[in-house]
């Protein structure tokens, strides 16, 4: 029986001691900002893509767009923050696609060394002028920032 305890206090004090997950290597987490105003873009569903080698402008029918450089596709919706967060393990894509459907405006490619050492924004290029936003965004290290819009009357009337 002391044994027993003895053979499970050890295991206890390893459990505390070694990492729990060694193959994670970042965190990045993608924020989405209403277009309009700045502020955080709640709820909205993303999908994104992790590719393992860069897409450098390709033609659209090169390789690199094939299913095999691409690692994973996720689904999150942004929280109340309007932000979702990701963890990235070994080995690390080359580039982030950011897809937050039809209401994104701007890039959404982002490669991730760059979005782990400084930060990444993507461009706000909604239609329309923004009303009240004169905010410059900057990203923070393992921050990529990304523009979208709500959804209107006028989207839905030309579909």
């Amino acid at each position: 029986m002391r044994r027993a305890a003895f053979y499970a206090g050890c295991a206890l004090g390893l459990a505390l001691v070694l990492p729990g997950n060694s193959a994670e290597l970042a965190m990045i987490t993608v924020r989405v900002v209403d277009a309009r105003d700045g502020k955080p873009f709640a709820g909205l569903p993303l999908f994104i893509f992790l590719w393992k080698v860069k897409l450098d402008n390709a033609p659209a029918n090169s390789p690199v767009y094939g299913a095999g450089n691409l690692e994973a596709t996720l689904r999150k919706t942004t929280d109340a923050k309007g932000e979702v967060t990701l963890s990235l393990s070994a080995p690390l894509p080359e580039e982030i696609g950011v897809d937050p459907g039809s209401l994104g405006c701007g890039r959404y490619l982002f490669e991730t060394g760059e979005a782990i050492a400084k930060g990444s924004v993507g461009d706000n290029r909604c239609k329309g002028k923004p009303r009240k936003m004169n905010a410059k965004f900057q990203a923070k290290p393992g921050e990529v920032v990304v523009f979208a819009r709500p959804y209107s009357f006028w989207d839905g009337l030309f579909d």
